[in-house]
C-alpha cells in the first residue's frame, strides 16, 4: 500500500509499505478520507513522533475492509468514522469511563500508525459506524467536531447527557438499538462493542481490543491555532436569528425586574441573557462557533434562549467563515485593528462575558479571557500552548476578586454511549445541522498530499481545513 511514512524529524515521504498485520480485534479500514490537523505539523517537521518511522494522520474515515480475530465479521464492508485515542482499559480514568484522560493510552498517528495511508488497522472498539447520509469527508471532521463539543460541554453542562443511562448500541438520534455485539474490551462495565447511527440494530463490535501503549503527551502546535490531535491539546449551522449586533431575537418576554448595575457591570447569572466568547477561529475555534450558533437556534426553538456570541479573529478569510456560519458581521472582531478586550466590555455594557473560549493558547489571549469575564464567567481553556504561559499578578488577582471559573478541555468522549461526544456531533451530522464540509478548504489526493502539509507549515496560503481524498 502507499503511505506518508515520517522517518525522523522533517523526513516524510511517500512510500510502498506492507499492508498492516491485523491483530486480534482489528479491523483493516481502507482509507477515504484524512484531514491534516494542526498538530501534524510541529509532529512532522519540528518535533518528531513518539517513535519513528511512524505514519501520521488520525482524522480520518473509510471502509472496513478485513477483520482479525475474534472481531465480528458483521464489520466487513461497514462504512466507519474512527475514534483515534486507544484507552488502556485500566487506569483510572478508564474505570470512570473517562477514557480521553486515559493515563496509559495510544494515539493513531502519533504513537501508532494512523490515516495518511491507503490502510489502517484500528481496534474495532474504536470504530463508529456511519449513516449513508454522511459522507466520507464529513466523517473524517468527527475527530475535530467531538473536540469542539468536548469544550462546549466543558461550561455549558446543560448540552450534556446522563453519562450512567442505557449502555446498548446506539443510533444518531440517541436511541438504544438491540444487537448481539461483543463487548470491546474494556475494564468499565457500560460500553458494548457495535455502533449504529443509522437507526438500525448492528451486530459489529470486538471481543478484545489492545488499549495499551503509554507514553508522554505529544506535540504542541506552536502556530497559534487549535489543533487536539493527540498533540497536547479543541458545516455549516443554519443561520442564527441575530440583530445588528449579533444579539439572539425572539426571546420570551419577562417580567422579571432589571438586575441592578454596580459600576456599570451586572453580574452573571441574573437572568440577562448570556454572552459567548470565542477567542481564536482557527478549525476548532469555528466548529466551536457552528456549534454554539446551533445550540442557539435549538434552545429557541424549544422557547429558551441561546445566548448571544461574540468572535475574536485575526484573518479577512475568518470574518467570511463566521458570516456563512449565519453570525453577523457586529459580532466579529478584527484583533488586528481593535483591541478585543475593550471591544466585549463595549458589546455588553461594560459587563463582559459570561463564558469565554481561549482557543488560542498565548498569554495575551488568555488575559484578555480574564479582563473581559464578566463576574462569575466561567473560561475555557481550549487552544495549545503556543510558549510557555504564564500568570501575571493581576490576571491572577482579577481571577480571585471576579470568582471566575477556569477550566481546561482534553480530546472527546467516546464511550459507546449516545450521549457522548462522537455521537453529539454524528447526530447532527445526520440531521444536516451542521456542515463541516464547507469548512474544507483544499482537497488532495494521497500522492499530493504533501502540499498540503507545505502550506500549513508555511502558511503560504490561508486554510482552514485540509482534506486528502483517497
Amino acid at each position: 500500500m502507499k503511505a506518508w511514512v515520517l522517518q525522523d524529524i522533517n523526513e516524510i515521504r511517500l512510500e510502498t509499505v506492507e499492508l498492516p498485520a491485523l491483530e486480534s480485534g482489528q479491523a483493516l479500514v481502507a482509507v477515504k478520507a484524512a484531514g491534516i490537523c494542526g498538530s501534524d505539523i510541529p509532529r512532522i517537521y519540528r518535533t518528531g513522533a513518539h517513535r519513528h518511522p511512524l505514519i501520521p494522520g488520525h482524522e480520518f474515515s473509510g471502509v472496513v475492509e478485513s477483520v482479525g480475530k475474534e472481531t465480528d465479521s458483521a464489520w466487513l464492508g461497514k462504512r466507519v468514522g474512527v475514534f483515534p485515542l486507544i484507552p488502556c482499559g485500566a487506569c483510572g480514568p478508564c474505570i470512570k469511563g473517562q477514557y480521553e484522560m486515559c493515563r496509559n493510552y495510544g494515539y493513531l498517528g502519533s504513537r501508532r500508525d494512523g490515516g495518511f495511508a491507503e490502510y489502517v488497522a484500528v481496534p474495532a472498539g474504536n470504530l463508529i459506524e456511519l449513516p449513508d447520509c454522511v459522507s466520507f469527508e464529513e466523517a473524517a471532521m468527527l475527530e475535530p467536531m467531538a473536540v469542539a463539543v468536548h469544550a462546549m460541554r466543558r461550561v455549558l453542562p446543560e448540552e450534556s447527557r446522563s453519562e450512567s443511562g442505557p449502555t446498548g448500541d446506539v443510533n444518531a438520534s440517541g436511541q438504544v438499538v438491540h444487537g448481539g455485539s461483543a463487548k470491546p474490551d474494556w475494564s468499565e462495565p457500560g460500553p458494548t462493542g457495535a455502533v449504529n447511527v443509522s437507526g438500525q440494530a448492528t451486530h459489529g463490535g470486538s471481543a478484545k481490543s489492545d488499549w495499551s501503549e503509554s507514553g508522554p503527551t505529544g506535540a504542541v502546535n506552536a502556530s497559534g491555532q487549535t489543533t487536539h490531535g493527540e498533540s497536547r491539546k479543541p458545516e455549516q449551522a443554519l443561520p442564527s436569528e441575530t440583530d445588528g449586533i449579533g444579539q439572539s431575537m425572539n426571546q420570551p418576554q419577562t417580567d422579571a425586574v432589571a438586575p441592578q448595575a454596580v459600576g456599570g457591570i451586572l453580574p452573571a447569572g441574573t437572568g440577562v441573557e448570556e454572552t459567548i466568547v470565542v477567542f481564536g477561529l482557527g478549525t476548532i475555534g469555528l466548529l466551536l462557533t457552528a456549534l454554539l450558533l446551533e445550540r442557539g437556534k435549538s434552545r429557541r426553538k424549544s422557547g429558551g434562549s441561546g445566548g448571544r456570541v461574540l468572535v475574536i479573529g485575526n484573518k479577512d478569510f475568518q470574518r467570511q467563515k463566521i458570516l456563512e456560519l449565519g453570525l453577523s458581521a457586529e459580532a466579529y472582531c478584527d484583533s488586528r485593528a481593535q483591541d478585543a478586550g475593550r471591544w466585549i466590555l463595549e458589546r455588553t455594557g461594560g459587563r463582559g462575558g459570561d463564558v469565554i473560549f481561549e482557543c488560542v493558547g498565548r498569554n495575551e489571549t488568555l488575559r484578555q479571557a480574564v479582563d473581559s469575564a464578566a463576574p462569575a464567567g466561567r473560561i475555557c481553556l481550549v487552544g495549545n500552548p503556543a510558549s510557555d504561559m504564564a500568570l501575571e499578578r493581576e490576571v491572577y488577582w482579577k481571577i480571585l476578586r471576579n470568582q471566575l471559573t477556569v477550566t481546561g478541555t482534553w480530546n472527546s468522549s467516546f464511550s459507546h454511549k449516545a450521549s457522548d461526544d462522537w455521537h453529539y456531533a454524528l447526530e447532527r451530522l445526520s440531521r444536516k445541522d451542521l456542515m463541516p464540509s464547507r469548512l474544507i478548504s483544499h482537497r488532495f489526493s494521497l500522492e499530493e498530499m504533501e502540499k498540503g502539509l507545505h502550506i500549513m507549515r508555511d502558511k503560504s496560503e490561508d486554510y482552514v481545513k485540509i482534506m486528502a481524498v483517497i
